[in-house]
């Protein structure tokens, strides 16, 4: 809290439920969600998730384009939300993790 006080670009790792209201910004998550590009992130999942559930009443070739369609379009979400992520981190002057955040995947093989 004081380092947001005084200025400095920090990012928090972890459940943000565990947080101040005051530093809920400052959460990875919070970050994210208000990250520019987070809109076709979303747009995105929600085409998936229409396409999703349409596939019970597709069959053959239709099916099998689908599940295509899905397996690239999912790949391209965690493809986007890791570049989110890894702007956010790359951004922050000082990372905020406890033990278990510090084995983080935003994290992971990162150094510092």
């Amino acid at each position: 809290e004081g380092l947001l006080r005084i200025g400095v670009k920090a990012v928090r790792l972890g459940q943000p439920a565990r947080v101040s209201e005051q530093l809920r910004q400052a959460t990875m998550l919070a970050r994210a969600q208000s990250h520019p590009d987070q809109a076709p992130v979303t747009t995105l999942r929600d085409r998936l998730g229409d396409l999703a559930r349409f596939l019970p009443s597709l069959s053959g070739r239709d099916l099998d384009e689908a599940k295509k369609t899905l397996a690239v379009g999912w790949k391209q979400v965690r493809k986007l939300e890791t570049r989110i992520n890894d702007e956010i981190i790359s951004s922050a002057e000082v990372v905020c993790a406890t033990l278990v955040g510090a084995g983080s995947e935003h994290i992971c093989g990162r150094t510092f």
